[in-house]
């Protein structure tokens, strides 16, 4: 189902961006809230598979920072603390690497103390 609406999505939305909030984003919410969390996981790193096909793209590095987000939310839901450690350090890298040209995405600071 969701590989027709994302047919049907591309012939409408130009950029991949958009297909992300569009698809990806909703999809894996359904997903997260019907406690299918590995389907959540799997639809957000698709999603980020894209974004690093436009590794010089600023508004795909803050869309894959903003997913990175997301998926340290499914992670922290699946108590996953070693992959929470993993995301958080790879939101902190890209939030140093691109502060200069405003990217900037908070992780939770309930999500960060609870990590101590």
């Amino acid at each position: 189902m969701t590989e027709q609406a994302e047919c049907i999505a591309r012939q409408v939305f130009p950029t991949d961006l958009e297909l992300i909030d569009i698809i990806h984003i909703p999809t894996a919410n359904c997903f997260y809230y019907h406690n299918d969390l590995r389907s959540a996981a799997e639809k957000i790193e698709e999603a980020m598979a894209i974004c690093k096909g436009y590794p010089d793209m600023l508004p795909y590095i803050d869309k894959q920072a903003e997913l990175l987000n997301i998926l340290l939310d499914i992670y922290s839901a699946m108590e996953n603390r070693v992959k929470c450690r993993e995301l958080i350090a790879e939101i902190d890298r890209i939030n140093e690497e691109y502060k200069e040209q405003g990217v900037c995405r908070e992780v939770s600071p309930d999500i960060r103390k609870q990590l101590q």
